[in-house]
């Protein structure tokens, strides 16, 4: 099996810091051991199934005034207080206060200058100077003033892209994931100029296999962290180095699907078959058609996102339960779906973690010195921008 990693990491080194706890041991490490191999490399070794050490809460004071938000797809939130929610219903961007009441609204559905697709978004980018809003059906990138105003249109890179996983640098470039086949590039887009920063190997999946392997990653400065969602091993290198810095694994092994892990999802995407085919399919006949259409991965998803804070601690999202998991895992090319509460967050130098909840519903989406902001779906369905306060040091910006 071929580990996920970016092509500048050769795999001799894999192998190294992946026994580095002690190849010749009977005995696993224990959790929260910290082992520097011969080559100089911190091996981390994580407990995620532990109790959280801290329990996040949604910030009831901070009521988002947004107005009938249909589809909130990602929320930006600015130094001065001020939060970006794009809602992928109509195609608007909804800019509010610092208490929460409506700045302006800008965007919408269609096809001119300023306008979008709405099926088609899936972020809302702020550069700390102006906001960038990425249209995958229209294939550009759509820059509008801290205002609202329009600035101009950057068409897609040649060749078309699937562009997930997006982020922004301190200097105020933009990186993505573009989903290829046999490796996903991270792209560097800068005044509608794009390089590749690097690749991100996978194997290619069987046809239509569902919760299948996806590369995790984030860029810190000059540090690159990469994984794969079905399985616990995070490294952490500079681009162009062949030798990470730090690696961080658990102390389970990554366990096979079950059978009855395979049923839940099966139930599920059926549930959703039955409801797109508007009564023509009942749910035994759509299950039975799914057992011989879609395939299965070995394994079920470990972890979802990785994520740099600015204070370099990394946080690691840790995946669901299958049985737990909804339709949204089934989205192609991104793991987001297969989310937990959990996140591990990862010191700097690697010599220490702990485990963060948030709440139930809450998908964090940015994280600032003192709040993380991210949508909040209710138990009715009702997805709303929210935040939730950092309350103790951990994963703090120091």
């Amino acid at each position: 099996m071929t580990r996920c990693r970016a092509t500048v990491l050769a795999a001799s080194t894999f192998a190294a810091v992946w026994c580095g706890a002690g190849c010749n041991s009977d005995e696993p490490a224990a959790a929260g051991t910290v082992v520097r191999d011969s080559a100089g490399v911190t091996l981390a070794i994580v407990e995620p199934a532990r109790p959280p050490d801290v329990t996040l809460s949604i910030d009831e004071s901070w009521a988002p005034s947004a107005g009938d938000l249909g589809d909130v797809r990602d929320v930006a939130a600015l130094e001065d207080g001020r939060v970006a929610v794009l809602d992928g219903f109509d195609g608007t961007v909804t800019l509010l206060a610092p208490d929460g009441s409506i700045e302006a609204r800008f965007g919408g559905a269609g096809e001119g200058p300023g306008e979008f697709s709405p099926q088609g978004l899936t972020a809302i980018l702020w550069t700390g100077s102006s906001f960038l809003v990425p249209d995958l059906l229209q294939q550009r990138v759509t820059e509008f003033s801290e205002t609202g105003e329009l600035v101009r249109v950057w068409p897609g890179p040649e060749g078309g892209m699937y562009g997930v996983d997006w982020r922004v640098l301190d200097d105020g470039r933009v990186l993505l994931r573009d989903v290829k086949e046999g490796a996903d590039p991270v792209l560097r887009w800068s005044d509608g100029v794009v390089d590749t920063l690097l690749l991100l190997e996978h194997e290619e999946p069987r046809p239509n296999t569902v919760l299948g392997m996806v590369p995790v990653w984030d860029v810190l400065g000059d540090v690159v962290a990469e994984g794969r969602s079905d399985e616990w091993f995070v490294s952490l290198a500079p681009p162009g180095d062949s030798r990470p810095m730090i690696v961080a694994r658990s102390t389970d092994a990554s366990p096979p699907l079950s059978d009855v892990e395979r049923e839940s999802l099966l139930r599920t995407l059926a549930a959703t078959v039955v409801q797109n085919s508007n009564g023509a399919l009942g749910a035994d006949e759509a299950i039975e058609r799914l057992r011989l259409q879609i395939s299965f991965p070995e394994r079920r998803p470990e972890i979802v996102q990785l994520r740099f804070d600015a204070s370099g601690r990394l946080w690691i999202q840790i995946a669901a339960p299958v049985a737990e998991l909804g339709p949204d895992a089934f989205r192609v090319g991104t793991s987001t779906g297969y989310g937990g509460r959990d996140w591990v967050v990862l010191a700097p130098d690697g010599r220490s973690s702990s485990v963060v909840r948030f709440p139930g519903g809450f998908a964090p989406t940015r994280w600032m010195d003192e709040w993380v902001y991210g949508v909040l779906t209710t138990e009715l369905g009702v997805e709303t921008p929210a935040r939730v306060r950092r309350t103790s040091d951990v994963g703090r910006a120091r």
